[in-house]
């Protein structure tokens, strides 16, 4: 299997919102963000309605997100990709802070392998502003 690199996403968080148990064993945090996107397979927008709800029990940190993309896709036809992206939460030498598989849902045509074929996302930490997210199509030999 190979993995080509399709888009990016520079994420800018918006507004934070949370909040801690009572015995500071489960922390709760919603992250409102939006952005651009840009690559080969996509250019666009992330709409100011994603939100990453990250739920964290003792060292262990899972993320949730859900956002919208709006733009124009590789044949230059504007459409929208839904990215659901759940994944859990590290930090390794590289930077990275997080890899999924997210599930992906478009209108555009050239891109409908997004709704059935598999993905893989990485995001790469930018303390203050917000994670770069890079999307990679798995393809098979």
């Amino acid at each position: 299997m190979k993995l080509t690199e399709i888009m990016r996403a520079e994420v800018v968080c918006t507004e934070r919102f949370g909040f801690e148990s009572v015995d500071g064993q489960v922390g709760i945090k919603q992250i409102v963000f939006e952005g651009t996107v840009s690559g080969s397979a996509f250019n666009g927008k992330i709409l100011p309605s994603g939100v990453d709800t990250q739920t964290i029990h003792g060292e262990d940190k899972v993320l949730s997100a859900r956002y919208l993309f709006d733009g124009v896709d590789c044949e230059g036809n504007p459409c929208q990709i839904y990215v659901e992206n759940n994944c859990a939460n590290f930090i390794d030498e590289k930077g990275r802070y997080f890899m999924g598989h997210p599930k992906m849902a478009t209108n555009s045509k050239a891109l409908s392998y997004l709704n059935k074929e598999l993905c893989v996302t990485e995001g790469i930490s930018r303390p203050g502003i917000g994670p770069i997210i890079i999307f990679y199509h798995m393809e098979r030999d």
